[in-house]
């Protein structure tokens, strides 16, 4: 039995009436096996609080060693969650004296990813000098430009336009990415020594996989290692650098902040990562490490659980494990389903789980296809299944998951379809940041006219039709966001332009140089015609007059599927568009899934024939596959929706998801709530 110190007991009073909802009857837990001041791994299976006790056991120690946030390393796989734990310590208010964060001083630095604290401890970036006018104008981290920059320099084929079929450049650098991140003897390293070094390419079998993927686009005869020399001797003469360098350079340096470090989601670290996080947590005065090896599923990144449970292993620091006892999140049934699925190939975590949820199976009418040219063929939208139909019958607070970056893709295309504006990954499904941008642009300009334009006038000031009234309120106080004036500039018919598309892009580069970040219309006025007003003053009309907008910088390539959305956006909106950041309806992967929650989940089943036959063939892959699953089963707080076999791209007759699960899901949930009951009764308690 876990012991359990209530909040009240170990944290400030100050820091206590901080505690969001709910947390005040909260707990930090096992005290007596790890106190706050002593090192620990967290063991916290999904919604058990991982983050709440690792921020608490560090408030705990704040407190009782007057700490300072410069003394103090909290190390994230994501970026997202890295901003969630600063936000909580700063909600929390753990360092009351501290000065806010300015331009020149943060307090928080050692806080974020750890390719970013890598970088500032070692001062990766610190010889990159944007204004060295010899400096390779690709110098600083391998960013799009460089990698197109490269691939048209030696006729390699840098993108397919289609996230889910590789190009030549990414099969290539997806298998290089993976040899260092794996530690494989692979080019050139600068700071890890040889004995490190944990294979080759053709030892470690993803790699080796991945080689063989390389040879399908590159040829039979292409040399892996000489493009590997070519890349690198590229990078060194542009001094440009991948992502792995960062890591690199900081095995190689110091960690200044080690009074307190926490290491979250270690259970997603890849070797290399692992290898840097060892020499901190060594170094540390006090180390939380938090993560679950049952939620590993990065395993085409290198990601294992033995990186967790054998840490203890490869450490000088004594890490007693401590395993959380309880999903705050997670219900019954959702819990039950996952665990049947883990328990293929490892013993589910006793938990106690959230109590009764939802849980839906969810058969089609149809199916959704993809053909090449045309795109999606979407559910009906009163199909079962369809998307649409989930979003309007249970709500916005969805999220949306699915085995293939394409499976997601066609999700959001049914949703494109109603017009619903969702969260997605970079380069999958619609990219809703830019359609917002151009939205907002065009509704910011909806029925405004230059004052020149209405004909009573011989001014160039806005505002004034002639009859007393504002043509659009306050429009000459109207500003738009830098990047939302340079995407409708990008998408406006150049015919309606007053100078060279380039030459007004470079006029707004040059504003957001000198620290000015918004357009006024009368700023915007100067590059266009007046009978871009006209045009692009239409409202939702404007929408048929954009142009690009099947570009591959674009949306989605599709251009009936994104002015579709855009149009049914602005209906379903009323023109009044939420920022993108404040919308609850999110499309993952089940790998991106990772890590987030929503009151409901929609999983569709089904996998590729790549997974199919990699599953069959290496019982580590199948593992890792159990591991994804249990992933996605359990983002839901309430209502857990099992779609059946959606799309003609998978395999109906390959089951990771059992056919009658639903069914064993909700029985075996309905024992332990039995069993609960019964409990509660024999000593005394109130029925659960």
């Amino acid at each position: 039995m876990v012991s359990q110190t209530p909040f009240d007991e170990v944290l400030s009073e100050h820091v206590y009436e901080n505690l969001e909802d709910g947390l005040q009857d909260g707990y930090l837990h096992g005290l007596d096996t790890a106190d706050y001041d002593e090192s620990v791994l967290l063991w916290g299976p999904p919604g058990a609080g991982k983050t709440t006790e690792s921020v608490g056991r560090l408030a705990a120690y704040a407190e009782a060693n007057d700490l300072d946030p410069r003394d103090v390393t909290v190390v994230t796989y994501r970026t997202s969650l890295a901003a969630n734990i600063k936000n909580r310590i700063r909600e929390w208010d753990l360092f009351p004296f501290v000065e806010p964060e300015t331009a020149e001083e943060d307090p928080y630095e050692y806080m974020g990813t750890g390719h970013a604290v890598s970088c500032r401890a070692s001062g990766f970036l610190d010889s990159i000098n944007d204004e060295d006018d010899r400096q390779s104008k690709h110098a600083g981290m391998v960013d799009d430009a460089a990698k197109a920059a490269f691939c048209a320099e030696f006729g390699i084929w840098f993108k397919t336009g289609k996230p889910w079929v590789k190009s030549q450049w990414e099969v290539f650098h997806d298998l290089y990415t993976f040899c260092k991140q794996n530690l494989l003897d692979v080019g050139t390293w600068r700071h890890i020594p040889e004995d490190e070094l944990l294979g080759t390419v053709k030892t470690n079998q993803i790699a080796y996989r991945m080689l063989q993927e390389f040879h399908e686009k590159w040829g039979r005869n292409a040399s892996f290692e000489r493009a590997v020399k070519t890349w690198e001797a590229w990078k060194a003469e542009h001094d440009c650098h991948d992502y792995y360098e960062q890591l690199e350079a900081g095995f190689a340096a110091p960690l200044p902040a080690t009074e307190f470090v926490i290491i979250d989601e270690i259970h997603d670290a890849y070797p290399l990562m692992t290898r840097v996080f060892e020499e901190w947590i060594e170094a540390a005065g006090v180390a939380v490490i938090a993560g679950d090896p049952d939620q590993v599923c990065n395993a085409f990144s290198g990601a294992h659980p033995s990186i967790f449970t054998g840490l203890n292993e490869r450490v000088d620091t004594e890490l007693p494990t401590l395993k959380l006892p309880k999903s705050h999140r997670v219900p019954d049934e959702h819990f039950q389903a996952a665990a049947q699925i883990l328990s293929r190939h490892r013993t589910p975590p006793e938990l106690e789980t959230a109590g009764p949820g939802d849980l839906y199976r969810h058969d089609p009418a149809g199916t959704l296809t993809y053909a090449d040219g045309d795109g999606w063929l979407p559910l009906h939208p009163e199909d079962p299944a369809s998307p649409l139909r989930l979003f309007e019958e249970y709500g916005p607070d969805m999220m949306f998951e699915a085995r293939t970056q394409m499976m997601v893709d066609g999700i959001g295309a049914c949703l494109d379809a109603g017009g619903v504006i969702y969260r997605s990954q970079d380069g999958v499904a619609g990219n809703w940041s830019r359609r917002l941008d151009v939205l907002d642009a065009l509704k910011a300009v909806e029925n405004v006219r230059p004052a020149r334009q209405a004909g009573i006038s011989n001014t160039d000031s806005f505002g004034s039709d002639g009859s007393g009234r504002s043509v659009t309120p306050t429009a000459s106080n109207t500003r738009l966001s830098t990047q939302k004036a340079r995407v409708i500039l990008q998408h406006s018919d150049e015919r309606h332009l007053a100078v060279s598309r380039s030459d007004a892009l470079e006029d707004i580069s040059w504003e957001e140089m000198k620290n000015n970040h918004t357009v006024g219309l009368e700023e915007l006025d100067a590059w266009v015609e007046t009978t871009w007003w006209s045009v692009y003053g239409q409202g939702r009309e404007a929408i048929e007059n954009l142009v690009y907008v099947d570009d591959p910088h674009g949306f989605t390539g599709n251009r009936e599927r994104d002015v579709t959305a855009l149009k049914r956006s602005w209906d379903r909106y009323d023109g009044e568009f939420p920022d993108l950041h404040d919308v609850e309806t999110k499309l993952w992967t089940l790998h991106a899934a990772k890590g987030d929650e929503s009151l409901h989940a929609v999983v569709f089943t089904g996998v590729t024939g790549r997974v199919r036959d990699g599953v069959r063939e290496d019982e580590e892959q199948a593992a890792n596959e159990s591991r994804t699953w249990y992933v996605g089963l359990t983002r839901a707080r309430k209502g857990l929706h099992i779609v059946r076999d959606a799309f003609d791209v998978t395999c109906d007759n390959f089951r990771v998801i059992p056919n009658d699960l639903e069914h064993e899901a909700i029985a075996a949930a309905n024992d332990r709530q039995a069993e609960r009951r019964d409990a509660d009764e024999g000593t005394g308690g109130e029925p659960a």
